[in-house]
């Protein structure tokens, strides 16, 4: 039973169930270019692909680095192109574009194909991508923000976390640019794998994911939390969860959010009252809206 709220919930509650009335947007909105399917890098002999939404100028204008949920084994990079009715008929991708975001959504490899850190490595190498080739689609590789849901909240968290000293860059190309970003925002993500999680979640979960039991590979568990990993000097987070999340405990947002204090890193905390394991409609826009106004707060932008 575990199993299957993992795999049917984690990262694949935002998705539309049935339509909303969109709201409309309260500034102008920019004009966007859409692009999908770049190829930004290979992950062994997977060539691995993004999709990108701009805005149309010259910019350069800040990055925004959407990585999808779904256990890190399900899912897809597609699942922020999807448009939706309360964001006007755009993505996430698109709506973050017509705010005057570069906006990406990463494709990364899914276990059990892989085991952990190959999703962590390929986003790494996304994020390498986009400062290498700044230039091309006008982004400012000064400015670059995780975002991500659920199993893509845990590998936004790590872009951010984590340091190249944690063995975690991987080899997906352009190693003469940095795979760190400057915000992290994280919605309902798994952050400390060596917490007390039920063991159905260790056994199907984490182990398959991993490769070990917690017992045998402590060092791995660590690897793969962002509570264990974080440090002095981490970008500023964002940390949304619901209350009433019965997959991912809102304890483990609690935490981070708790240690980012402690070590004197820029924190905002919000629990949405009463909502599970994502939402939707009006919640999503309304936590998207946070998403842009705790960026352009952060790196003060118009």
């Amino acid at each position: 039973m575990i199993l299957r709220r993992w795999i049917a919930l984690i990262g694949l509650t935002l998705f539309p169930a049935v339509p909303a009335t969109a709201r409309g947007p309260a500034v102008p909105l920019r004009e966007i270019v859409v692009e999908n399917g770049l190829v930004y890098g290979k992950g062994g002999e997977k060539e691995l692909q993004l999709d990108l939404a701009r805005p149309q100028g010259d910019g350069p204008f800040p990055v925004v680095v959407g990585i999808h949920g779904g256990a890190w084994r399900l899912g897809s990079r597609k699942q922020l192109t999807i448009q939706l009715p309360w964001l006007g008929n755009r993505s996430i991708i698109e709506y973050f574009a017509a705010r005057g975001f570069v906006a990406v959504t990463v494709g990364y490899r899914l276990a059990p194909d892989v085991q952990y850190p190959a999703m962590i490595e390929d986003c790494k190498a996304a994020v390498r991508w986009v400062r290498a080739n700044a230039a091309k689609y006008h982004a400012d590789p000064d400015h670059v923000a995780s975002w991500g849901y659920s199993a893509g909240g845990h590998l936004a968290c790590l872009l951010g976390d984590s340091e190249p000293a944690d063995g975690l860059e991987g080899g997906g190309g352009h190693p003469e640019q940095s795979s760190k970003v400057q915000a992290v925002i994280d919605l309902f993500g798994p952050t400390d794998f060596t917490a007390d999680w039920k063991p159905d979640v260790e056994e199907k979960v984490f182990a398959p994911l991993v490769g070990a039991r917690l017992k045998d590979r402590p060092d791995v568990y660590r690897k793969a939390s962002p509570l264990q990993l974080v440090r002095k000097g981490a970008p500023p987070h964002l940390i949304i969860h619901g209350t009433a999340d019965n997959v991912v405990p809102l304890n483990q947002s609690k935490a981070l959010a708790s240690k980012l204090k402690d070590l004197g890193v820029p924190v905002r905390y919000v629990e949405m009252e009463g909502k599970g394991h994502g939402w939707l409609g009006d919640d999503l826009t309304k936590t998207l809206d946070q998403s842009v106004d705790f960026l352009r707060e952060q790196w003060k932008l118009p």
